[in-house]
């Protein structure tokens, strides 16, 4: 049974659904697994109580969050000495043209260069289209991108592009390498 820590930032929730989701996957195969906000953090945390560290973030206007980043800058070393995994949140994940892939690709590669932090696993989980948590502004801006991208612009309720057995997989394929 390994301790393992899911950390994640979050700007409107799914990314911590998605930690979620991850967390209650690995418990359910005999894990201990504790499940942050990296706004969070207790002044007693110590990487080096976990067995294994999953780190995830979503990309928003191509950044990923400054707390994600220093987060990971600070505890370098000690992410170093042990088995981690990245998973990286978005809209544009859900856009299968290989420019678009190719975006995230640079995305997820400039913030593991900018933290010089090397995870041994790495994945990209489409987000969502949140309308009912978003503010005017920034609701109408979703429609307007939704639109150019054929995707829902019923801003009444939000929807969902994750890809649940992915992410599941993700966990076990986490797994399987923190027991080798």
């Amino acid at each position: 049974m390994a301790g393992i820590l899911v950390l994640y930032g979050t700007s409107t929730g799914h990314t911590a659904k998605i930690a979620d989701r991850l967390a209650r996957r690995m418990r359910d195969k005999g894990n201990m697994v504790e499940c942050l906000d990296v706004h969070h953090i207790p002044s007693s945390f110590r990487p080096e109580a976990y067995d294994g560290i999953l780190i995830g973030a979503p990309i928003r206007m191509m950044r990923f969050p400054r707390p994600v980043i220093r987060f990971v800058k600070r505890w370098q070393q000690a992410l170093g000495s042990r088995p981690t995994a990245f998973f990286a949140v978005g809209l544009a994940v859900a856009d299968k043209r290989p420019e678009q892939q190719q975006l995230v690709d640079q995305w997820v590669r400039s913030f593991l260069k900018e933290t010089g932090w090397q995870p041994a696993k790495q994945a990209v989980f489409a987000g969502a289209l949140l309308y009912t948590k978003y503010g005017f502004v920034t609701r109408f801006i979703m429609r307007k991108i939704a639109t150019t991208e054929g995707r829902s612009t019923d801003t009444s309720r939000d929807h969902e592009y994750t890809d649940w057995d992915q992410v599941d997989r993700f966990a076990d394929e986490y797994l399987a390498a923190l027991r080798h």
